[in-house]
């Protein structure tokens, strides 16, 4: 008789089953602030043209289409600024303006790169460890020594 050897812990989590969490401090006024008068320069300084371009969206997507995604990313920065957990319906929904995005994780991501300049990360934490299920928030980036 064969049996089935038991699942393997530690593979990807600790015995517990769960990922570790990261210590992070929340985010601060401050940078809340300076993410935000940054995403407003960026969009400012960005064509429509030049978004399509930068996101390799030639034919997929009409310029005149740019700015509801930018509106989109707003919506997901102002949900997210509380660096509160989120999951990918959540922030689908604030992408959408109340009616389901599937972009919605892709408006999060183009929040990055204007994160990055202030201090700030999105963080990732899976939560169950059996399923493929993630939650997000916006946080402090960690600093070298940590």
């Amino acid at each position: 008789m064969t049996t089935t050897p038991p699942p393997q812990q530690g593979l990807l989590f600790p015995a517990d089953g769960e990922p570790p969490k990261p210590k992070r401090a929340p985010i601060s006024a401050d940078q809340a602030r300076q993410a935000e008068q940054e995403r407003r320069e960026l969009a400012a300084r960005t064509t429509p043209g030049h978004w399509v371009a930068q996101h390799g969206a030639q034919g997929i997507l009409e310029e005149s289409e740019v700015a509801q995604l930018a509106e989109g990313a707003a919506r997901v920065w102002s949900l997210m600024k509380d660096g509160a957990w989120y999951d990918a319906d959540q922030i689908e929904l604030a992408a959408g303006n109340g009616a389901p995005a599937r972009e919605g994780l892709r408006r999060m991501r183009d929040l990055r790169p204007t994160l990055e300049r202030v201090g700030l990360v999105i963080e990732k934490q899976r939560v169950k460890a059996a399923q493929r299920l993630f939650q997000y928030r916006i946080t402090q980036k960690p600093q070298a020594n940590q």
